[in-house]
């Protein structure tokens, strides 16, 4: 009986390729792009910018964060650097632990 509870309801079903979702998840440089354009189509007819952005459940900060540089960025996180971690094993510390570890077969 709850399967057809939620369109009494209002809820709707989401696709995969939706944007809003958990803060923090990747979006595509394809899909930011149609999002961008779908957002600017709005504004264009008339809807203000913060409207036409929560349509796409996105913020308006997060549109200005992708169209800031006059083109639509990638998502920088994939390519950021990294630093080791503090706590890393050194290469002698790994030996020692592996060399133990095979004492014991």
């Amino acid at each position: 009986m709850l399967i057809g509870v939620s369109s009494y309801i209002g809820a709707k079903k989401k696709s995969p390729g939706d944007l809003g979702g958990h803060r923090g998840r990747m979006i595509n440089v394809p899909d930011r792009r149609r999002a961008v354009e779908l957002i600017n189509e709005a504004v264009e007819a008339g809807a203000s910018k913060k409207k036409a952005c929560s349509e796409l459940e996105i913020s308006s900060r997060t549109y200005r964060r992708w169209t800031q540089c006059g083109s639509v960025k990638a998502d920088g996180r994939p390519d950021a650097e990294r630093p080791a971690p503090a706590n890393k094993l050194m290469p002698e510390e790994r030996q020692q632990i592996s060399s133990r570890s095979m004492e014991g077969l």
